[in-house]
């Protein structure tokens, strides 16, 4: 059993790469071979805000790898300059407003419950196999805090679709239908999907491991 688990954690590891790899030529993608527009990122920024009623700060870090929404700051970051006129400069302008504008999932407000979730994930597969409990009985324990890390895993990523979504819609209402752009939603979406797999089979793995671990050592 122990074997399995660690093999399903290699698998789910090789998803997220796989995805986490992706994201990185995105990124190179992003610096070069794409057309302009006359459009500003910092304009197309602040045209999607003042449209939704967002008091948000935007921060240009073009060291970043990525663009990120800071909802407890009410600050946008973005990886491109303020002048950049580069179509995915503005769609990574419009994910992030998209953020903004959906705010946080319920599962993702609240950093006491994650700390909480992920303590008991880890805490309660040890205290279970130092007290040799049945596999069965472990399963049956570990259930419900796997459903909230599941949870908690799909409303990331159903969070990061209508982010997406979002931008898609935005960009194509400014600068036109580009088929490039729409690939590159989809690919993004992708991504997105196989990473939140990649997490859900690595912590129910990993709790399981942890478990196996305690029955044989402790």
């Amino acid at each position: 059993m122990l074997l399995s688990s660690v093999a399903l954690m290699l698998v789910a590891l090789c998803i997220f790469i796989v995805g986490e790899w992706r994201k990185m030529i995105h990124k190179k993608i992003r610096n070069f071979d794409v057309e302009s527009t006359r459009l500003t990122c910092a304009d197309f920024t602040r045209q999607l805000l003042e449209e939704k009623g967002l008091n948000y700060t935007v921060c240009h870090d073009i060291d970043a790898r990525t663009g990120h929404c800071h909802y407890r700051k009410k600050e946008i970051t973005l990886s491109y300059s303020p002048d950049s006129t580069k179509y995915l400069a503005l769609y990574q302008a419009g994910h992030e407003v998209g953020h903004a504008f959906y705010g946080p999932g319920l599962l993702n407000k609240s950093i006491l419950l994650s700390l909480f979730v992920i303590l008991v994930s880890f805490a309660l597969p040890l205290y279970a196999g130092w007290k040799d409990w049945s596999e069965t009985t472990v399963l049956v324990a570990l259930l419900p805090v796997y459903i909230l890390i599941a949870a908690y895993c799909i409303n990331s990523v159903l969070s990061e679709i209508k982010a997406s979504l979002f931008s898609a819609s935005k960009t194509k209402q400014t600068i036109g239908d580009i088929s490039e752009l729409k690939l590159f939603v989809i690919q993004d979406i992708v991504s997105d999907v196989l990473i939140t797999i990649g997490l859900c089979v690595v912590w129910a793995s990993a709790m399981w491991i942890f478990y196996r671990t305690a029955v044989y050592f402790l």
